[in-house]
């Protein structure tokens, strides 16, 4: 089961020498606060099925230490498109923090969250359009609205800043409102075709429309970075 502590963090604020830009270091500070504040949001009630969106968070997860180990250990077969092309990158130059950040978002909410809705909705015996699930999954919604604003000042000073601070604001202004506005809504109607091509075609049939996904993401990846 994967652990927020399993997430690289880097403090913002540490004096210290930044070392070389890591595109994934970028994503994973992101990643994590949202991870945090999920986890806060289940603990105290925020959601009405605590049980589903810890399933969810979990498989969430887990599909993105699942690519990371893929790569790491060579096995390039079962690293999704998308990922390959931020972990191929991650120490390039001249490519800034945000954009590394909002390329694993792409990555993470346009293939990793329809994926995780489906294995979680399945898992649990729990239908998708199940109008609850829906509801907790849009609160997740505000979630990335406040922590969007929250992170301007982090992609802007100390170990992140790297590019002009009224371009990375105006950049987080268009993610924020894509991500939650349009993707996450993306992702669950694409959730919604991949149980279709499960209940209709098999495992063999979801595959297939996942690999769509991937292509189509890993396409916007190359466009990011």
């Amino acid at each position: 089961m994967a652990e927020i502590g399993d997430m690289v963090e880097v403090d913002p604020d540490d004096p210290s020498p930044p070392p070389p830009l890591d595109g994934l270091v970028c994503f994973n500070h992101l990643y994590t606060r949202v991870t945090r504040e999920v986890d806060a949001g289940v603990k105290s009630g925020l959601f009405g099925d605590g049980k589903f969106m810890t399933a969810l968070d979990v498989a969430f997860a887990n599909r993105y230490f699942e690519a990371i180990a893929a790569w790491d250990e060579g096995r390039l077969n079962d690293v999704p498109r998308v990922w390959e092309v931020l972990f191929d990158r991650r120490r390039r130059p001249g490519i800034a923090s945000i954009q590394f950040a909002v390329a694993g978002v792409n990555a993470h909410i346009n293939l990793d969250l329809a994926v995780a809705l489906v294995s979680t909705c399945t898992d649990l015996g729990v239908p998708l359009n199940f109008a609850d699930q829906r509801v907790q999954y849009e609160e997740i919604n505000n979630i990335f609205d406040r922590l969007f604003a929250r992170l301007r000042e982090d992609f802007t000073s100390g170990r992140f800043e790297r590019i002009d601070k009224d371009e990375i604001e105006h950049l987080l202004d268009r993610v924020s409102r894509f991500v939650v506005d349009k993707a996450r809504d993306f992702a669950w109607m694409s959730a919604e075709q991949l149980a279709k091509h499960q209940e209709h075609e098999g495992r063999e049939g979801a595959d297939s429309f996942a690999n769509i996904l991937d292509r189509g993401s890993a396409l916007a990846a190359h466009l990011l970075i």
